[in-house]
């Protein structure tokens, strides 16, 4: 497994497309291997993939090889902003808690292990889309990228006997992914298996630049319960726990790339709504 960056508490992006620091917003294709030629380096198109393009690829591997290899989107309505402005302010809302006595806002303590990540310049860079959480497979020549919400830390005792994001002297951690998540309504007890590859990318992702992780992470859910006066919307919080597998996360990545890599198009899948549509749709064109 490599790592992205010099050192996993760095992030130095750049815009030349022979190195591994370059932004993160990019089509899914690319011509050429990156930096060059080399032994063990694929000379396939450079590929991107992000826990929403696997997504698609979990729900419909036709509708994922359309969109990604050929450019053919299935129909899309109105995108709710709804849920990116709660994102945006529930990260200024954690924030405030980042390095405080508790770690954590008094809504999550004692129902989450550990504390908020207290390196906020280091988070911020893995929320942003000039940078993020990243991984290169040189031998796929893919890259997988993640922007994760937050990061809960569990103190381990002793001394840190590698460089996983800790300087010299610092206790030995543990790194938990964690993913917010805007309902309307209380989650089902099946609500979160959709969300399962999401938190298992995000651990992957820590693993490859250098963090120790416990197989761990937490989904929060805010799911409103009534308006008050002034505009004032009480939500309530649901932290949900979740077993995480990293190596089901590069599993699913790798075997997404060997799709987008195939120019056979896949069968549509028996769930998705919109292969028959489309076949529909041509019965009549």
């Amino acid at each position: 497994m490599k790592k992205t960056g010099q050192l996993p508490f760095e992030h130095t992006p750049s815009s030349s497309p022979s190195k591994r620091g370059r932004k993160s917003i990019s089509p899914p294709f690319e011509g050429g291997a990156r930096g060059g030629l080399k032994k063990g380096v694929s000379t396939s198109k450079f590929v991107q993939l992000s826990p929403s393009t696997i997504s698609l690829y979990k729900e419909c591997k036709r509708c994922f090889w359309l969109q990604l290899k050929q450019g053919i989107y299935k129909p899309r309505g109105i995108f709710p902003s709804l849920p990116g402005g709660m994102d945006s302010v529930i990260k200024v809302y954690y924030d405030k808690f980042r390095g405080t006595k508790t770690g954590l806002p008094p809504e999550l303590v004692g129902k989450v292990n550990g504390k908020l990540y207290d390196d906020q310049r280091l988070l911020s860079s893995w929320r942003s889309r000039t940078g993020g959480l990243t991984y290169f497979d040189d031998k796929l020549n893919a890259k997988l990228l993640g922007l994760l919400d937050d990061c809960l830390v569990i103190d381990e005792g002793g001394p840190s006997a590698s460089p996983s994001g800790l300087r010299s002297g610092q206790v030995a951690r543990s790194y938990v992914p964690l993913d917010y998540k805007t309902r309307g309504w209380e989650p089902k007890e099946d609500s979160s298996d959709f969300y399962q590859h999401q938190l298992d990318i995000y651990e992957f992702l820590l693993q490859a630049n250098g963090m120790a992780t416990k197989g761990l992470g937490y989904l929060v859910y805010y799911h409103p319960i009534e308006v008050r006066e002034n505009g004032v919307v009480q939500f309530e919080v649901t932290p949900k726990a979740m077993k995480t597998d990293p190596q089901r996360a590069k599993k699913l990545f790798e075997e997404a790339v060997k799709l987008l890599r195939s120019d056979e198009i896949p069968k549509p899948s028996a769930k998705c709504e919109f292969c028959p549509w489309g076949q529909r749709q041509g019965e009549y064109a």
